[in-house]
């Protein structure tokens, strides 16, 4: 066959060149305990280079690096994780 070869698949070019790849490790380095979204955020601020959050997962998990979100005792009681007072659960709890 003489012309283009057709290969299957896509091929793109990454995202993150060696240089920001680097950065985002010392992101997570530094905060292992940050959301995807911060960390994409603190990458924006860093680089000046905006990615999806699911982006900057597939990276991570390219370079086999695991992030883990945890809730710390004082974050489990801020009412923007908690919708109801104690008060509201309490009595949710005795009218069902």
């Amino acid at each position: 066959m003489i012309g283009k070869e057709i290969r299957s698949g896509s091929e793109t070019t990454p995202k993150l060149n060696e240089e920001q790849l680097n950065i985002l490790k010392e992101i997570v380095s530094a905060n292992n305990d940050a959301t995807l979204e911060e960390i994409r955020n603190e990458l924006a601020t860093s680089t000046g280079i905006l990615i999806c959050h699911s982006t900057v997962d597939r990276m991570l998990h390219r370079m086999e690096i695991r992030v883990k979100k945890t809730l710390h005792a004082s974050e489990k009681e801020t009412e923007s994780l908690i919708p109801f007072t104690q008060e509201e659960l309490i009595w949710l709890r005795w009218v069902l």
